[in-house]
């Protein structure tokens, strides 16, 4: 699967599938009650509410959302420097992510050093989740607007 650059109401049908069915059908069909999140919206939420199912045997539930990665299902779109360049203005950190940055977090929550976490949710995307919310124009925080 590669992923292609071009708008949303373009989108074949063809190419939307393969992408859901990897990131979110995939998720909700693992009868391991182990996942990985692809999606930060729809399976995070899943994995936090899942958590309730799984207590009695000390399964733990947890997500990764990842920021901008490049694998080789994006590389297509990496490969055109105007989306690259536009993409890694949007990290705070000023890069885009690889596969290694994932890596680390879902070592963590493998881990028996993290065996006492359980429905969290764990960033990895170089700033971005924070770092647009400072940078939308007309919001207020405690030292004034930020614009």
């Amino acid at each position: 699967m590669k992923i292609v650059p071009g708008k949303l109401e373009a989108l074949p049908e063809t190419a939307w599938d393969p992408t859901m069915n990897i990131g979110l059908k995939g998720a909700f069909l693992d009868q391991t009650r182990l996942h990985h999140a692809v999606g930060p919206g729809p399976v995070a939420e899943k994995e936090t509410s899942d958590r309730s199912d799984v207590d009695d045997d000390a399964i733990r539930a947890n997500a990764i959302t990842p920021g901008y990665i490049r694998t080789p299902g994006t590389e297509a779109m990496y490969a055109n420097p105007e989306i690259y360049e536009g993409r890694r203005k949007g990290v705070p950190m000023g890069c885009v992510g690889s596969r290694e940055d994932i890596a680390g977090p879902a070592v963590f929550l493998a881990c028996d050093e993290s065996r006492y976490t359980t429905g969290s949710v764990v960033g990895s995307d170089g700033g971005q989740a924070v770092g647009y919310f400072l940078t939308v124009p007309g919001r207020r925080f405690s030292s004034g607007p930020i614009d």
